[in-house]
């Protein structure tokens, strides 16, 4: 699911492709430090004629020692849209130096994935 495989997404509901709109996005703060948090929060409105369910996702491209980024996938949430609805979904992320990932300096991009797209 978290690769946005799209078979996977479909055996478990998740196939259709998401109609929706995303309003407020944000991420604050928009510069942060290594050892702080940032939170990303954004308001979902569906443009479907029918109810959604929908697989949100959040991906951040963490700078890695050598410049590069890779993404990670984070779970946010799983819901039932009706049409005209709307949701919002929000995620605290850490930047404090874990064992299991090193952060670096730099531009790390935010991406909001919904059933695979």
């Amino acid at each position: 699911m978290k690769k946005g495989d799209r078979e996977a997404l479909a055996l478990l509901g998740h196939g259709a492709r998401p109609r929706i709109a995303v309003r407020e996005a944000a991420v604050e703060p928009r510069r942060a430090r290594v050892g702080e948090a940032v939170r990303f929060r954004a308001r979902l409105e569906s443009r479907a004629r029918a109810a959604q369910r929908l697989a949100v996702d959040l991906a951040v491209h963490f700078v890695k020692a050598r410049g590069e980024a890779r993404a990670k996938v984070f779970k946010l949430r799983v819901v039932e849209l009706p049409p005209g609805g709307q949701v919002e979904v929000s995620k605290r992320l850490s930047l404090a130096q874990m064992s299991t990932r090193r952060h670096h300096a730099g531009v790390h991009e935010v991406d909001l994935v919904v059933n695979g797209v």
